[in-house]
């Protein structure tokens, strides 16, 4: 990881790595906006080389969905939703672009698709990459896991897409609401990263390749889901 100190032109928003010129080569503008982050550089051939920064944060979303797994109360299992899926959309194009695609972005399409869905992405990414021969097998989600991936995924849509803000009837079922206060008090802490984690190990077991040094390693032991009941 680099610090990247970059500029944008405030007149015509060019981007520029590094300590910005005089004047914008786009339109000669001279007032620059700076902005300092963390993030991985690479140059790529070329004359002049293409520099490309991107910044990875799969880490950080595992980061904060580990420490909210630390937490019984319900605010808690709301954000622990939330990150843990953050860290299921970012680990693989994290994962495809540090160790195939070196930061070329025609490559990181080619694997990781023009669509965005995670759970498709879930499903397809692994798939290419077996297909070229870059991890040795698909990984196997057996049906528990299947279940409490797409449960999480609904948990999640509801808590972002405010489904959740919808009024419903107590002792009947909503048809529009798919998580209640209810289900967050029963939803053991831990639960939804255990699920996340438990579809990046069978990636890395079916593929063939190493988990990477930031995963816990007492969070790589198979635990039962504490999840809610129907």
């Amino acid at each position: 990881m680099t610090r990247v100190d970059e500029a944008y032109c405030q007149s015509c928003q060019y981007q520029h790595i590094g300590e910005p010129p005089t004047k914008c080569p786009r339109c000669g503008g001279n007032a620059w906006a700076l902005l300092t982050s963390v993030a991985t550089v690479s140059v790529l051939g070329g004359d002049p080389p293409t520099i490309v920064v991107s910044q990875p944060l799969a880490r950080d979303w595992y980061d904060d969905a580990r420490r909210e797994a630390g937490d019984s109360s319900i605010e808690a299992r709301r954000r622990e939703i939330l990150f843990a899926v953050c860290l299921a959309e970012c680990y693989l194009v994290d994962w495809v672009r540090d160790h195939v695609a070196n930061a070329d972005s025609a490559t990181m399409q080619r694997y990781m698709g023009a669509g965005d869905m995670v759970r498709r992405r879930w499903t397809e990414t692994p798939e290419r990459l077996a297909a070229a021969g870059l991890i040795r097998a698909v990984p196997s989600i057996d049906a528990e896991l299947r279940e409490r991936w797409d449960a999480l995924l609904t948990f999640r849509n509801a808590l972002a897409h405010g489904r959740t803000s919808w009024p419903w009837e107590v002792g009947r079922l909503s048809t529009i609401s798919a998580l209640t206060l209810l289900d967050l008090e029963r939803m053991g802490p831990g639960a939804a990263l255990e699920v996340v984690l438990r579809l990046i190990r069978a990636f890395h077991t079916a593929g063939g390749v190493a988990l990477p040094e930031w995963i816990r390693r007492d969070d790589c032991v198979e635990q039962p889901l504490v999840w809610p009941k129907a």
